[in-house]
């Protein structure tokens, strides 16, 4: 699921969270902070990744910006126009 977007990642956790909570009815303060407990390197991985730049978007962290040809390599690929 790792190459799912970050939203549809988050929503699917909470959608499970939730489902837990419903039916495997928690006590105490202290069930669900077992819970927590027992899924905090799933909770730390999402929240790491949604401060890198562009996980909101499904765009990469870093996009290596393309080379641009310079305009002398452009016209001289181009055939000559006669007029």
């Amino acid at each position: 699921m790792n190459d799912q977007p970050l939203g549809y990642r988050i929503n699917i956790f909470l959608a499970r969270f939730c489902f837990r909570g419903i039916y495997f009815p928690m006590m105490g303060k202290m069930a669900w902070v077992k819970v927590i407990v027992q899924n905090r390197r799933t909770i730390f991985k999402l929240v790491r990744e949604g401060f890198k730049a562009g996980a909101w978007r499904g765009a990469p962290a870093r996009v290596p910006a393309s080379q641009v040809p310079p305009v002398e390599a452009i016209e001289a690929m181009a055939p000559a126009a006669e007029s």
